[in-house]
């Protein structure tokens, strides 16, 4: 297998590290271990694919069948469950990226299984390789990083923002440059009302609704938008416009 490094954009790292708005993660509802357990629909990681390759993907499925479960020996009972059936599906995802630097695309696959236990009426079960289908492209998906932050307590969170989260856009020159005034602008409104920088963070989270964790990861085009709602949030009109 021959491995080859690939140079991709700061647009690309920057979706896989954006935090999953609240409004589109759901809490599975049902009895059993799984109960509470945080996901997202297959809409949503389709719509993240879209954005992160610009649509420049496929979702192959490989091998999907049904499998007779063994029925359960619960402890006390003399004879044992029959348990429901169970479809499985096996697929490939391939997302196709440009490299910044030769021009050249390079295709990047992540296989999974995905499942689903047989039950309800017909019509339920007609879909039901779909819906162990879309199982499988979501575990796919996360292979890429696509809702990782899902399966991690409070505590891993941290440690990824701030140790292996290294994207910094503000520590390239030519941005700072850019966007002198603006910076300026803001840095008087933080020393104006005696803003910390985790005040200023705790802010981005709140006004990007979790999307950007900090001032690192907010993207340069943003930054005015986030000026305006800390004036609109001070009732700031001292300092006036940025010039």
């Amino acid at each position: 297998m021959n491995l080859q490094r690939i140079d991709i954009d700061n647009n690309f790292k920057q979706i896989i590290q954006e935090k999953i708005p609240n409004e589109l993660i759901k809490t599975l509802n049902v009895p059993g271990s799984r109960n509470g357990q945080r996901y997202i629909k297959g809409c949503t990681v389709i719509d993240i694919l879209n954005r992160l390759a610009n649509y420049n993907w496929d979702w192959s499925i490989d091998k999907a069948f049904i499998q007779e479960s063994v029925p359960y020996m619960k402890k006390g009972f003399k004879e044992a469950i029959p348990q429901k059936p169970v479809c499985h599906v096996f697929g490939t995802l391939t997302v196709h990226l440009q490299d910044k630097d030769t021009g050249n695309i390079i295709s990047i696959k992540k296989s999974a299984s995905g499942s689903q236990i047989i039950n309800g009426n017909d019509t339920e079960q007609e879909s039901i390789f779909k819906a162990a289908g879309t199982d499988a492209l979501k575990k796919a998906a996360s292979l890429l990083g696509i809702g990782t932050e899902l399966y991690r307590d409070k505590e891993e969170q941290y440690i990824f923002d701030n140790m292996y989260n290294s994207l910094d856009y503000w520590e390239d020159e030519d941005i700072q440059k850019q966007y002198k005034k603006e910076l300026q602008y803001l840095n008087n409104i933080q020393q104006k009302y005696s803003l910390s920088d985790y005040e200023i963070d705790e802010t981005i989270r709140a006004w990007s609704n979790n999307k950007y964790t900090n001032f690192k990861k907010l993207p340069p085009e943003e930054l005015n938008s986030f000026i305006n709602y800390v004036k609109d949030t001070l009732a700031e009109d001292e300092l006036g416009d940025i010039e």
